[in-house]
């Protein structure tokens, strides 16, 4: 029986573009988010990890390009850029809403700290009863934190669906003995939920 149901928070409840995030933060500051080579900069892990703060963050940003913008301009603009470009699926919002209403609902997420407060004051987290993120757990999503987040709450895999859009981190979840669907759209998941004897009202 399903007691419990854990989310993943991005490109699932909302969806980013990272390529006019970058672009608004290069045309406003110089600055660039990405390396030349590769999709991340290492010290972009270590942000998610928690192991940087925010401005240690930014700092490394601009040390990337030999910039000297403030990084307050820095964080601003970036912000603003994150907040326009990463779109909230309120039919997602509505879904978690309508499932609480039976399951207790968790946010288990990779995601650094700026985003983490961003997404808190947009009221993202308000449906979930416990958030359990990266950059405060000091890791990304393995099998052995998916364990020791069951034993925290208290509740064993087979009581609980992880949704995810990765396909690593499902893997992740599955290891840990926790029923788990790997997110494409709303209504693929409705039908997937179902498979489970999820009420959805």
């Amino acid at each position: 029986m399903i007691n419990a149901i854990m989310f993943d928070l991005g490109e699932v409840f909302f969806i980013i573009d990272n390529k006019k995030l970058d672009d608004e933060l290069i045309k406003k500051t110089g600055v660039s988010i990405k390396p030349t080579v590769g999709k991340h900069f290492q010290f972009y892990v270590d942000f998610v990890e928690g192991k940087i703060s925010i401005e240690e963050y930014f700092d490394d940003l601009r040390k990337a390009v030999n910039s000297n913008v403030p990084i307050d301009t820095l964080r601003k603009v970036y912000s603003d850029a994150y907040i326009k470009y990463s779109l909230i699926d309120k039919g997602m919002v509505e879904l978690a809403k309508n499932l609480k209403k039976n399951y207790m609902l968790f946010c288990v997420t990779n995601t650094n700290l700026l985003h983490k407060n961003i997404n808190q004051e947009r009221g993202l987290f308000d449906v979930f009863e416990r958030v359990f993120s990266s950059t405060e757990s000091k890791r990304l999503k393995n099998a052995l934190w998916f364990k020791e987040i069951l034993n925290e709450l208290n509740l064993s895999g087979s009581e609980c669906i992880f949704i995810d859009d990765l396909n690593e981190n499902i893997f992740q979840a599955r290891e840990a003995g926790i029923n788990s669907i790997q997110f494409t759209d709303r209504e693929s998941l409705i039908k997937d939920l179902a498979e489970y004897d999820v009420i959805i009202k």
